[in-house]
């Protein structure tokens, strides 16, 4: 009799105490929903990581936080402040959300995230090999030209040209106002020599963006060196 009487009471006691966890979860929800909504990332993040304490697969919390995080690094970005921890940070919470959804609402935020990251790192460690982060960004949405953009960039770097030319023009194929593609493309060819492809790129550029000033300048650049080039055959 008595054991059944204890049995029952903890039954009751731990049906009461579930509900108090469950409603403290949906405080904790909100409040994070609020945070974030003003822009107040720590915040946002703190009643986020409470939620996740009791309930680490709850999808919405970990977008959550993921997104608080990222707040957070750019906040730090713009400040002039190390990101990349943040960024870290963020990228690990999208990458345990994406095990719970991997739908396409994450995966384009995601991406970006990876692309932050490696960005941070080059800035703070202009040797970091960054690679594995841009070929995942990649992989996760094939329309970050972004991370596209970076790892053409380090191609080149790696003396990989042809294959850095290659990525320039499949960006530009399939974005044809991505402004920072036709800049480097065209420094490309502006550093093998090639100064007519140089314009070439850089007056197309101006022509899909005709109010970007770094195409204007790099198109009167390559204009200057070409008419010089006629000035001094002429001469001769």
């Amino acid at each position: 009799m008595r054991f059944g009487s204890l049995q029952k009471l903890s039954w009751k006691t731990f049906a009461l105490l579930g509900v108090a966890v469950l409603c403290a979860a949906c405080g904790e929800m909100e409040r994070g929903r609020e945070a974030l909504r003003v822009g107040d990332f720590k915040r946002a993040s703190e009643n986020f990581s409470r939620v996740l304490d009791a309930s680490p697969s709850d999808a919405e919390a970990r977008y959550g936080n993921a997104l608080a995080l990222f707040g957070l690094a750019e906040e730090a970005e713009r400040g002039g402040v190390s990101s990349s921890k943040l960024w870290h940070a963020a990228a690990d919470e999208f990458r345990i959300l994406y095990r719970v959804d991997s739908s396409e609402n994450v995966r384009p935020m995601y991406s970006n995230c990876l692309f932050y990251l490696a960005r941070a790192e080059l800035k703070e460690h202009s040797s970091a090999d960054v690679s594995a982060l841009l070929a995942r960004s990649v992989a996760l949405d094939s329309a970050n030209y972004f991370s596209l953009n970076l790892e053409a960039l380090l191609l080149e770097t790696e003396g990989k040209v042809r294959e850095a030319e290659q990525t320039f023009i499949l960006i530009l194929s399939r974005s044809p106002k991505f402004a920072s593609a036709y800049m480097n493309l065209g420094n490309l060819y502006w550093k093998r020599g090639q100064v007519d492809d140089a314009w070439e790129i850089w007056s197309m550029g101006r022509s899909e963006l005709p109010m970007n000033e770094e195409l204007i300048r790099l198109t009167a650049l390559a204009e200057d060196s070409i008419r010089a080039r006629a000035e001094g055959a002429n001469a001769d």
